[in-house]
């Protein structure tokens, strides 16, 4: 990825460095290794469309609404073992605090993103 700046680490720590364990996303680690990264296009299956709907009570649109063509959107990389790298977007829906899953699209200018997941971090 071509387009991601790093933004400094108060604790000094490397944002590029993967923890040896990243399955799991590591809030703490989530908040102080932050890339930006600019979602021109966010891709959304139906399949993931129904889930986020069903599931979590997310409008596919609210989402869009949330990454979409936003300036300076704060995230942070993960290496998930069965799905591989991605980032996850700290954002805000309805006025509650969300996670956004993005995987990038095979797109050549690497402004498009297809989403994973979003959550709610608080009920």
């Amino acid at each position: 990825m071509t387009d991601l700046e790093k933004v400094p680490d108060a604790q000094g720590r490397d944002p590029w460095k993967r923890p040896a364990n990243s399955a799991k996303v590591d809030l703490g680690r989530l908040a102080s290794c932050l890339v930006r990264i600019w979602v021109a296009t966010l891709r959304i299956s139906q399949r993931v469309a129904e889930k986020i709907i069903n599931e979590h009570h997310i409008e596919p649109q609210e989402v869009r609404d949330a990454v979409e063509c936003v300036v300076g959107l704060a995230v942070s990389e993960d290496l998930d073992p069965e799905r591989g790298w991605r980032v996850i977007v700290q954002v805000r829906i309805r006025g509650n605090e969300a996670l956004v899953v993005l995987y990038p699209a095979d797109d050549p200018i690497g402004d498009v993103w297809s989403l994973g997941s979003v959550y709610f971090t608080r009920r």
